[in-house]
């Protein structure tokens, strides 16, 4: 919730209570997908118990949140090039119980998806694309399939303050 108070892009840390605001990276082909998998939050979240709770964790995420707002607040980045500095800590508990999941992220990336990640604790995965032809390619592949999918892009946060009548 606080990230839509906020708007554009934000690294977003904790338990998704912090939320900072980093320069707005323009995505203009991203594609949504959804195969109707049910993943609780719950089990999502009891599943990574061991590794929050890790000693370790604490220095990681000071440098995690570091490095973040490095990748993203580098000034008109050529698009794409900050995916794979993006992470969900939650996506490889949920991959491993779910292998449609995992199938679903291979089939995007062998349709020429530049990345591809889980969105929050599942079970909609996204993937950022090239082009406008090759996300319609790999939608219309993954739609034969039954699965829920929307082409997407996303917002700088003026616009967004703008819609909600907010600026």
């Amino acid at each position: 919730v606080p990230f839509f108070f906020l708007g554009g892009t934000a690294v977003g840390v904790g338990r998704g209570d912090e939320v900072y605001p980093t320069a707005d990276i323009g995505a203009e082909y991203l594609l949504l997908v959804n195969a109707g998998i049910a993943v609780p939050t719950r089990e999502v979240y009891g599943n990574l118990l061991s590794e929050l709770t890790n000693p370790g964790a604490v220095t990681k995420m000071p440098i995690s949140l570091s490095a973040a707002y490095d990748a993203l607040s580098g000034s008109h980045q050529r698009k794409g090039e900050f995916f794979p500095t993006l992470h969900n800590d939650l996506e490889l508990s949920v991959l491993l119980r779910h292998p449609l999941l995992r199938e679903i992220k291979q089939r995007l990336l062998q349709s020429g998806a530049r990345g591809v990640l889980m969105s929050g604790s599942g079970s909609t995965l996204f993937a950022l694309f090239d082009s406008e032809a090759t996300r319609s390619v790999a939608q219309q592949d993954l739609q034969e399939t039954g699965w829920w999918c929307a082409s997407a892009h996303t917002l700088s946060r003026a616009v967004y303050r703008q819609a909600l009548q907010l600026s």
